[in-house]
């Protein structure tokens, strides 16, 4: 109801600052050595080495990230990043990769910033489905070899997130 969604603006707004302070600490650390980790929200991290960053299974929220957060967000929780907070942060990121299209995996609205500015984004073949209007802009990484994407060296095998019952699972 829009009684308990007024309950929860605090949490929102919360949350959103969280992602400033975040996004302020990624814009201001110097690495000249390793690599900084800096998590947000669920399975989401941004490292950053002294080459480049990277965000790696970016989520913005516990939206359907099939489109824009704000068309997407059916309970109208406001649980997603601002637009600015999502231009600022595909400004400092290099290259975004997800390994597989779950929601807390994978974020639309930060791959169509990337996309705009000319960085790679590196999904699942089955994000070229879901996200059509991007598909021609997204990359699939080829299985069995080695590539780089920027500060990005990765090697991609076959493989399954669950178990199957058969022999090539």
């Amino acid at each position: 109801s829009d009684a308990d969604r007024k309950k929860l603006l605090p949490v929102r707004d919360f949350y959103r600052r969280r992602v400033d302070i975040g996004l302020d600490k990624l814009e201001r650390t110097r690495v000249t050595e390793g690599v900084h980790a800096f998590k947000f929200y669920s399975s989401s991290w941004v490292f950053k080495t002294k080459d480049g960053s990277v965000a790696v299974e970016f989520s913005q929220g516990p939206i359907n990230n099939g489109g824009k957060p704000e068309e997407r967000d059916y309970y109208r929780s406001g649980f997603y990043s601002r637009p600015d907070q999502r231009d600022r942060l595909a400004k400092l990121v290099d290259v975004s990769i997800s390994t597989h299209r779950h929601h807390d995996h994978s974020d639309y609205s930060l791959a169509k910033r990337m996309i705009a500015a000319g960085k790679p984004v590196i999904v699942p073949a089955q994000l070229k489905t879901i996200w059509k209007d991007l598909a021609a802009d997204l990359t699939v990484p080829q299985y069995d070899t080695v590539q780089r994407f920027g500060p990005l060296e990765i090697f991609t095998m076959l493989g399954s997130q669950f178990g199957k019952n058969e022999l090539t699972g």
